[in-house]
């Protein structure tokens, strides 16, 4: 117990010095990671000691006091030491990466888009033909279907959601000039994305308010929609999440879902705020109980190579609670004990605290859409590394890495022609 108290202590004065070397705004990695796991932590506490009605989804809030606080203790010690990766990569940066980090953005953010005559027009077309690859794909199956995948139309359902992807951002440019317009299409598109279960329909939904709230003002309301929207895109996800387990699929069980056995709207609500900021912090705990220390297994899931090279499909089974159950990221890294726990946590605090920079620095310079995917895809490695394994969630840096790559390669040969 006094160690936990060590270690709030110290986080508090972390993060009087993070306030003072990195400035607060509303996309900040460093603060997004911060204040997620912040509220896990306390929410979870709250849940497991002062919430009489457990969840108890697959029987993993019956865990002992002893275990429970242990991987409270673990979380604490990722905080800290996440924070002091960012102190140290500050530290040690040249001062014109600092002066970029001491520096708030929130006002880059806010841009009014300058839109061609015939973008509805543009819109009617690529809305039409999501349509219409929906219907030759899917068919009715769209709306009722025993599968949750489908094996015929793979190339079609590719180019469905590259479609959609740029539609999500066309309808948000022209949010603007008309709302009803905009929200309906995205209505409908939104609900073609989810009848197949496809996780990317959180990214959509990200995308497109983001992409809507920077065009609206730094306004208070403004904010207030956006923060609302963000608590939403979580509870969507994990929704999202649960949908491949269902008996039936397609956007008629999938609704129905949201309103099934007792039709509890607030019961349903409750189970997605557990999901969402709760149920992680029991998968740790039960990763801690069951999994083993095993440096092959850490490698593997760090490797970047694809999984049939890096051996993955050799262990993945072992790595599960129960069979749709897998281990935690934070999980597997506590299992390895706390000195590992401590240098894993503080590496990626130095990671993320360059990413923070180079998001920094492309919204400075007006390349707020790059700026846009790297967020995203941050948002999706700790939504990921709350309750999924340590690789399914650390891909995600590697695809930050990946964005941030083939940009200075475009980069470079624009200068070369210039």
């Amino acid at each position: 117990m006094l160690m936990m108290f060590f270690l709030i202590i110290l986080f508090f004065l972390e993060l009087l010095v993070l306030f003072k070397i990195v400035k607060f705004y509303l996309l900040s990695q460093v603060y997004l990671y911060v204040l997620f796991y912040s509220f896990t932590i306390v929410l979870s506490t709250l849940y497991y000691y002062y919430y009489d009605d457990k969840i108890m989804l697959f029987k993993l809030d019956a865990i002992s006091n002893n275990l429970f606080l242990e991987t409270i203790k673990f979380h604490l010690l990722a905080l800290v030491a996440f924070c002091f990766g960012v102190i140290v990569y500050y530290d040690v940066s040249k001062p014109q990466i600092k002066r970029v980090l001491n520096q708030s953005f929130s006002k880059v953010l806010f841009h009014k888009y300058l839109l061609p005559k015939k973008l509805d027009l543009v819109i009617s077309i690529l809305f039409g033909a999501i349509i219409a690859l929906y219907a030759t794909t899917y068919g009715t199956g769209v709306f009722f279907r025993e599968e949750y995948l489908i094996v015929n139309g793979r190339a079609f359902q590719t180019i469905t959601k590259l479609l959609s992807f740029v539609l999500s951002i066309l309808l948000a440019f022209n949010y603007t000039k008309n709302k009803f317009l905009s929200i309906s299409a995205f209505i409908v598109l939104l609900l073609l994305t989810v009848s197949t279960g496809s996780r990317i329909s959180f990214l959509y939904f990200v995308m497109y308010v983001f992409l809507i709230f920077q065009s609206q003002g730094n306004t208070l309301k403004n904010k207030m929609i956006l923060f609302l929207n963000l608590i939403f895109s979580f509870l969507f996800l994990s929704y999202i999440m649960t949908l491949r387990h269902n008996n039936m699929h397609g956007i008629i069980p999938y609704l129905g879902k949201l309103f099934d056995s007792r039709s509890d709207f607030m019961e349903s609500f409750n189970f997605n705020i557990y999901y969402s900021f709760i149920f992680g912090i029991f998968v740790s705990a039960k990763t801690i109980f069951l999994n083993t220390p095993n440096w092959s297994n850490i490698f593997i899931s760090l490797n970047p190579v694809t999984g049939n090279f890096a051996g993955w499909y050799d262990i993945y089974k072992t790595l599960r609670i129960h069979p749709i159950v897998p281990f935690s990221s934070n999980g597997e890294i506590f299992t390895m004990g706390s000195s590992f726990t401590f240098l894993f946590y503080s590496v990626l605090g130095s990671i993320i605290s360059y990413f923070d920079y180079r998001t920094r620095l492309f919204f400075s310079v007006g390349k707020r859409i790059l700026g846009f995917i790297i967020v995203i895809l941050f948002v999706l490695h700790i939504v990921y590394s709350f309750e999924y394994n340590l690789r399914s969630s650390f891909r995600y840096i590697y695809y930050i890495y990946i964005v941030l790559f083939m940009f200075s390669i475009r980069l470079k040969r624009r200068k070369v022609c210039g």
